[in-house]
């Protein structure tokens, strides 16, 4: 009797090890792309989280020169 709960003890203790490495993908990754500065990454997310906005930044120009109220 102790055997059988001494298998299935480290059967589930297999199992969750696998289910973790199984769910640690490298997906789980944010990946920031550092093509942009910080500024302007953060400046834009804040733009498209006000969706009233009439700034009318334009995202081509990532100098952020022309965009009117960022000093």
């Amino acid at each position: 009797m102790k055997l059988i709960r001494k298998t299935e003890s480290y059967a589930l203790l297999f199992l969750a090890i696998v289910f973790l490495f199984m769910s640690c993908n490298k997906d789980d990754v944010v990946e920031i792309d550092n093509s942009f500065p910080p500024d302007y990454i953060v400046l834009k997310e804040l733009y498209d989280a006000n969706s009233g906005n009439t700034l009318g930044w334009n995202f081509d120009d990532t100098s952020m020169k022309s965009w009117g109220g960022v000093t």
